[in-house]
Formats: C-alpha cells, structure tokens, sequence
C-alpha cells in the first residue's frame, strides 16, 4: 500500500472517505507514497519520469516498483535530473525493458518490506568518555555504570557489531589484565568463546614490558553477535587484574604535561544480513 495523491479525500464522511483516509494513513505509516505519475523504463539503471524530477525526487530516496519480470524491485536513487533518475537495485535488482506499474518513493529508514542490502549499516549508537575510571579487582567486574550502552536492533536477524577503544596505565607492570564486553539485560558475557582449560575467556588482555605506571597501553576490543531479536539491551566493560593490582582507564596517573588522557570510545553497529 502507498499514499496516492491523485485521490481526493472528498468531503462525504458517508462514503469512500473514511476509506479513503485510513488507506492513506496506513500507507504513510508503512513508509510509501505513491508517486501518482507514470514511470517508463530508460535503462537497467535509469527511469523516465515527468519533469521536473529535480523538484520532487533527491539522492539516497528509496523507489519501490512492480514490473512483470521480477515483481516487485526496490533501489535507491543516485543521481536525479529533470526527467530521468539513476538508481542501484537492492540485491541486484534492475530495471526491465517492459512496463512500470505503481512506483513509490520513501523517505523512511525502514518502509515496509524494504529489503537491507547485507552488510548495510543499519543504526550506530555509541559513547565517548575522557573520565579517569579505576579498577581494582582479581575477578571480572565492571569498569563503570557510566560507560553503558544501550541498543534496540530494529532487525531480528542483523549482526551487532560491539567494539572499544581505550587506553589504561597499570600499578604493576607485570601485570596481566583482561577485558570482556558483557551483557546487562540478559547477565551474560558476550563473544568470549568458550573457555580453555582453566583460562579466563575474554575479548582481550595484555601485559607489556613497559618504563612506568604512567605508560599508556591501548586496547582495541571488537566482537561480532546476532541481534536475535528486536528487544532493547545493554552492554558494558568488565575489566580485572591478574591479582587485584589496580588499573586506571583514560588518563595517566601523572598530572604533568608528561602525562595524557584519551577517550575511551564504545560503539555498537547493527549491520543487516
């Protein structure tokens, strides 16, 4: 269904109206508008349009049209002049040499049955945080409350895509610490593997030789996992020391021009399938 502008509402509350306005509504609230006007093949890229496309189309609209080959195609728009668009297909659609019949244009993120191209960026959500955030602790705990993220996929079958960027300065040198992303809503660690032996499963570790507790060790923590469903969650930093030694995240414990602070960088993708 898409919102036909070439029908009039009308004023007859008795008759088709009320139809009329709830077809409209329920086209708007899918995503699609009826373009009201003929489309001819050009290309298997390009539509004939009436003029001036210029004034009613823009780059990056999504086109859904229905021909005899193929059925039903979606694209997105390239380029636009006066009476011709260029479009990509979605999965590798094209433009038939044969008959348009009833295209729409939508502005949504997501219309209705919309297929996402797989590997397409479908939300980003993210955090940055320049707070000195110390741990002390021989077992997994989290770093912060602060440093939370929350993400609702918006597709049950797309990839989350969970990454962190930080640097940390250590009390003890020879020291191993580890890092794990780990799920708040649903209590569990994400994307640790399965664990080996006695090892603690984690997203990363480190232990470098390094001149003082002041140096600066970056950690770059990236894990990939199904959404699984539509249903809002959390993710968080756990982070320990091999034996309680403390750590601290984003700034040197030296407060000089010798020192340094980075942003810890979180971010979560959700990229379609």
């Amino acid at each position: 269904m898409a919102f036909d502008f070439a029908k009039p509402v009308g004023t007859d509350l008795l008759t088709n109206s009320h139809a009329q306005i709830r077809a409209n509504w329920l086209a708007l609230m899918q995503g699609w508008l009826d373009v009201g006007e003929a489309w001819s093949y050009a290309s298997a890229t390009t539509i004939t349009v009436p003029s001036d496309a210029t004034t009613k189309y823009s780059v990056g609209m999504k086109v859904r049209i229905t021909q005899a080959t193929g059925g039903t195609k979606y694209f997105f728009i390239t380029v636009v002049a006066a009476t011709l668009i260029t479009v990509v297909g979605v999965n590798g659609a094209v433009v038939n040499n044969e008959a348009i019949s009833s295209p729409c244009i939508s502005t949504a993120s997501l219309p209705l049955a919309f297929p996402m191209q797989k590997g397409a960026l479908i939300q980003l959500v993210f955090l940055t945080d320049i707070t000195a955030r110390a741990v002390t602790s021989a077992s997994m705990v989290e770093v912060s409350a602060s440093l939370r993220l929350a993400i609702t996929p918006k597709l049950s079958n797309s990839l989350l895509r969970i990454t962190a960027h930080f640097c940390f300065n250590p009390s003890a040198i020879t020291e191993i610490f580890q890092f794990k992303f780990y799920d708040v809503t649903n209590a569990v660690d994400v994307g640790v593997g399965t664990v080996v032996g006695s090892r603690t499963a984690v997203t990363a570790v480190s232990r470098v030789a390094s001149f003082d507790v002041n140096d600066p060790l970056p950690i770059a923590m990236s894990v990939i996992v199904s959404a699984t469903n539509t249903t809002a969650r959390t993710y968080t930093l756990y982070a320990k020391g091999e034996t309680a030694a403390s750590f601290q995240l984003n700034q040197s414990t030296l407060n000089t021009s010798g020192g340094w602070n980075a942003p810890f960088v979180f971010t979560i993708e959700e990229i379609a399938q």
